[in-house]
């Protein structure tokens, strides 16, 4: 018997070995060697039966001691490591998502209405136009399983995702074969994130198309703006994988192959951990060697072409916005809204920015925190058409001009928020002459980008959230300068140049009449800012009124009105408090 801590004495159990103090016990789960003070012996019963047998004669018989079971407790046995015996024997089910069974019985409807007439079971053509195809580009083969070639490898489970497509055109329905490889233990090696393209090089192709498209009469240059969309993109690489993928066929294809095919994928298919890499690897040396572009410096999914005029376009996204109610899962709710409004925020309304930043650092939302994201939801539900409007602007003349502004514990655990907003901007040919002189600038332009967020470092002035503000919004309208560079070189300009507005009079103090201050931190950052601004990649540094900064919107929850004029007219009005200007070369 041994004594266990919770259960007291367990057993018996078979005694293996004794060694001085050490016993080893044949445990369930192997043996196990206990000190002796916890092991003691386990005793049958000392009653011997006599009994005699039917011959005559013949002596008593002494029956074998048997083994005391009344009122002893079996040790109860811990369950073994591994999978239960019987489990791989349950009936397997095929689990779909909602989405894919309103897509099936939207198949179904539209076969009795006679909308789509294809023969055979609703998708019963597109799987096998999936896989022919595949079939013909190479991406996978046939074989025979065999344990002496397939035998050290993991062989993963592949299902086909249908979806009816075109559905404000000609209805079809669509298959696509994916790897079901969310159990790869090998993508850990690997490489296996690609490069996207930023929003900020998104918003900046829109800022610079009206200036460029065909038949505007300031540049005349002729481009167009084209939207492409590649079908089955991944099975397009042209590089075979390196690793050995292995799969079992779908089920819609078990009956038409002989017992024990097995797929081996060669090139990428959906699913596969890796298979986005290869595709930009392909996608990229198509784009730089085949249709001669250049990738630019801080994003390498922008590219611009060194012969002719071409653009990329973007494609918009709707809006699935909920007011949150009072349910049981309202805390999810509150994560999933907050989301959604957040996505859209940072694609079309900046407005709303601020709000959703506030929202996604609560972690435990309270009843005030649902009424103040449902007032910016309800907003932006009502106002889904409300977006961005890009004007043409004349290149020869336009400046990129950055708005910072940053606010000191604001937040709910006391952090400071920053926010910036870049613009291309020409001087408003309706401001009238000698405007800038006394005091006023008139601009009209295009929003670039802006970020509202909270400060990940420790502020304790308020002359530090300005600063760092500063230094964010500077360094991404750097990196947007690179990009503004190889165009107008192409198109035989001047380059644009930068100038950065605030309305902190303290850190204007400390950049352009060599202020100080006693943070060590800080010192670095307003360094640096010098620095640009001596190497001429900051062209003019200005100090504004604070009621006409549109980065105000982006750090306090009741802001000033200049992001929203600015986003109504594509033009704004701006008090000049002092400027200092880089001398001409």
């Amino acid at each position: 018997m041994v004594w266990r801590e919770k259960n007291g004495w367990q057993g018996p159990y078979k005694v293996i070995n004794m060694k001085d103090h050490d016993v080893t016990i044949d445990m369930v789960n192997g043996p196990a060697t206990f000190r002796s003070t916890v092991v003691k012996p386990y005793y049958r019963n000392p009653a011997i039966d006599v009994t005699t047998t039917g011959d005559e004669g013949a002596g008593p018989t002494i029956a074998q001691p048997r083994r005391l079971t009344r009122g002893i407790t079996q040790a109860t046995q811990p369950r073994k490591q591994g999978r239960p015996p019987g489990s791989k024997n349950k009936p397997k089910l095929l689990y779909l998502s909602k989405k894919e069974e309103d897509n099936y019985a939207l198949a179904v409807k539209l076969r009795n209405d006679s909308v789509i007439n294809i023969p055979g079971a609703p998708f019963e053509a597109s799987n096998q136009k999936e896989i022919d195809d595949l079939v013909g580009r190479g991406i996978f083969s046939f074989e025979l399983f065999d344990p002496t070639v397939h035998g050290g490898y993991c062989i993963f489970k592949l299902r086909m995702v249908r979806k009816v497509k075109g559905k404000t055109m000609v209805l079809y329905e669509k298959s696509r074969l994916v790897v079901q490889g969310y159990n790869d233990k090998g993508k850990h090696e690997i490489l296996t994130q690609s490069p996207t393209i930023q929003r900020s090089s998104q918003r900046l192709i829109l800022a610079l198309a009206p200036a460029l498209l065909k038949g505007d009469r300031i540049n005349c240059n002729g481009m167009f703006v084209d939207l492409r969309d590649i079908t089955q993109a991944y099975p397009q690489a042209q590089t075979e994988l390196f690793r050995t993928i292995l799969a079992h066929l779908p089920k819609e294809l078990i009956t038409k192959y002989p017992e024990g095919t097995i797929i081996c994928v060669i090139k990428p298919l959906y699913g596969i951990a890796e298979a986005g890499v290869y595709w930009f690897a392909t996608y990229q040396g198509h784009h730089c060697k085949e249709l001669d572009m250049a990738t630019l410096t801080y994003d390498p999914c922008l590219l611009i072409t060194n012969k002719g005029p071409e653009t990329f376009g973007m494609k918009g996204q709707g809006a699935k916005i909920k007011v949150i109610d009072k349910a049981a899962d309202r805390a999810q709710k509150y994560m999933e809204q907050r989301a959604r409004g957040a996505y859209i925020a940072s694609i079309c309304q900046p407005k709303a920015s601020f709000d959703l930043s506030a929202a996604a650092q609560i972690q435990q939302p309270a009843d005030g925190d649902y009424v103040k994201l449902n007032r910016r939801l309800k907003w932006q539900a009502e106002n889904l058409e409300r977006g961005l409007r890009y004007v043409p602007l004349n290149l020869a003349t336009a400046k990129l001009v950055v708005f910072t502004d940053g606010s000191f514990a604001n937040n709910q655990d006391l952090s400071s928020q920053l926010g910036y907003l870049i613009v291309l901007a020409n001087k408003d040919a309706h401001s009238y002459p000698g405007s800038y002189l006394d005091g006023t600038f008139n601009i009209r332009g295009n929003v670039v980008y802006w970020s509202s967020t909270k400060c990940k470092r420790v502020t304790r002035s308020v002359l530090a959230s300005k600063t760092y503000g500063m230094v964010s919004g500077v360094d991404i309208a750097i990196a947007i300068l690179t990009t503004l560079k190889m165009v107008t070189e192409r198109l035989g300009l001047l380059p644009i140049p930068l100038i950065v507005c605030t309305d902190s009079y303290s850190l204007y103090e400390c950049l352009v009449k060599l202020g100080t201050t006693n943070e060590k931190r800080l010192m670095i950052d307003i360094m640096a800012l010098r620095q640009s601004y001596e190497r001429r990649e900051i062209a003019e540094i200005r100090w504004i009124n604070s009621n006409d900064n549109p980065a105000d919107a982006f750090t306090k929850a009741t802001p000033n009105r200049a992001l929203e004029q600015l986003i109504n007219s594509n033009g704004l009005s701006i008090r000049v408090e002092g400027s200092v200007q880089q001398p001409g070369e």
